[in-house]
C-alpha cells in the first residue's frame, strides 16, 4: 500500500485536492507551508513505481462524505455539512503530512514513522465522518476496506490506520466547542430594509453560525463587506429592480447563461464545490 499510494501524496497534486477541498468545505482552511521534509519525499517518490494517485483517494472519499451525509439526514443542513467537510480534509491533510511530511499539519500530530499514508488518509476520513454519521457505519466501514484492500496487514498498516484514528480524533476535539451546537432565536426585525423571512418559509437558519469559531480567519467579521446602501437610496432602487428582471419566474433579459449561473448557486455550495474539486482533480490532474 505504501508504493501505490505514497507516491500521490508525495506529488503536490493530492495535496493540493487536500487543500482545495477543504476550502471548498468550510471558511477556507488552507495556507500551509511547504515543510523542509519535501525533498526527503521527493527522493522516495523518485524510487516508486506506478500506481494509484493519492489525489484520487481524495476525491473518493470527497464523494464518499457526500453520500454519507445525505443517507444520513437528507442534506437537511448545509452549513454542519460543510463544517464536517472540512473537518474531514483537515484530518486526512494531517494525517497524510504525519505520515509523509511534506507540509505543516494543521494542528499538532502524532509521529506517524512508518505508517502508510494512504491508510491514514482514509482512517482519518472513516473517523470524522463516523463521528457525524453513526447511521452510516456499514457503508463507511466498507468504504474504509475498499480503500485499503490493497494494503495487505504489515506494520505500516496498522500504524496508518492508528494514525488516522489519532488524527481524526484530534480534528473533532478543537472543534468540539467552536460553537456549532449553540441555539439562537431570530426575530424578523420590523424597519424599512430590514431581512424579512423569505416566502414560504417562517424561520432563519442557524442564526448562531455568525458566531461560529472559523477555521482559518481570525474572527468571523475579519472580512466584512460594507453595509448595503440606505432603502431609501437610488442604489438600493436599481438594486431591487435588477433583481426583479433578472430573478422572475419568467424573464425577458435574463440569459440562458444567468439561469445557469441561478440553478449553479440554488445548490447548497459545500456541494457544488467539492464537486467542481473532484472534476478538475479528474480532468485536469
Amino acid at each position: 500500500m505504501r508504493n501505490i499510494l505514497t507516491q500521490g501524496f508525495g506529488r503536490r497534486r493530492g495535496a493540493a485536492v487536500l487543500a482545495a477541498a477543504a476550502i471548498g468545505g468550510a471558511a477556507g482552511a488552507a495556507g500551509f507551508q511547504v515543510a523542509a521534509a519535501a525533498r526527503a519525499a521527493d527522493r522516495a517518490e523518485e524510487r516508486l513505481p506506478g500506481g494509484r494517485v493519492g489525489g484520487h483517494l481524495v476525491v473518493d472519499w470527497s464523494l464518499a462524505a457526500y453520500q454519507a451525509i445525505r443517507a444520513d439526514n437528507g442534506y437537511r443542513d448545509p452549513l454542519a455539512a460543510s463544517r464536517t467537510l472540512a473537518m474531514m480534509h483537515l484530518a486526512m491533510h494531517d494525517a497524510v503530512n504525519a505520515a509523509a511530511p511534506r507540509h505543516a499539519t494543521y494542528l499538532p500530530a502524532a509521529d506517524g514513522s512508518g505508517a502508510d499514508p494512504g491508510v491514514a488518509a482514509a482512517a482519518a476520513a472513516h473517523g470524522v465522518l463516523l463521528a457525524f454519521c453513526p447511521g452510516q457505519r456499514a457503508a463507511l466501514d466498507l468504504t474504509l476496506s475498499n480503500t485499503t484492500v490493497e494494503a495487505g496487514s504489515g506494520a505500516e498498516v496498522g500504524h496508518g490506520l492508528a494514525l488516522g484514528a489519532q488524527a481524526a480524533r484530534a480534528i473533532l476535539a478543537a472543534r468540539a466547542d467552536d460553537g456549532a451546537g449553540a441555539r439562537a432565536r431570530y426575530a424578523p426585525l420590523r424597519h424599512v430594509g430590514a431581512y424579512r423571512y423569505t416566502p414560504g418559509f417562517d424561520f432563519v437558519l442557524a442564526p448562531h453560525w455568525r458566531h461560529l469559531r472559523p477555521f482559518a480567519l481570525r474572527s468571523p467579521d475579519q472580512f466584512r463587506v460594507t453595509a448595503p446602501p440606505s432603502a431609501e437610496s437610488a442604489a438600493y432602487a436599481r438594486a431591487f429592480d435588477e433583481v426583479k428582471t433578472l430573478g422572475g419566474r419568467v424573464s425577458t433579459t435574463r440569459t440562458e447563461e444567468q439561469t445557469r449561473i441561478a440553478h449553479f448557486w440554488h445548490e447548497a455550495t459545500d456541494i457544488g464545490w467539492n464537486r467542481v474539486t473532484r472534476v478538475v482533480s479528474r480532468e485536469r490532474g
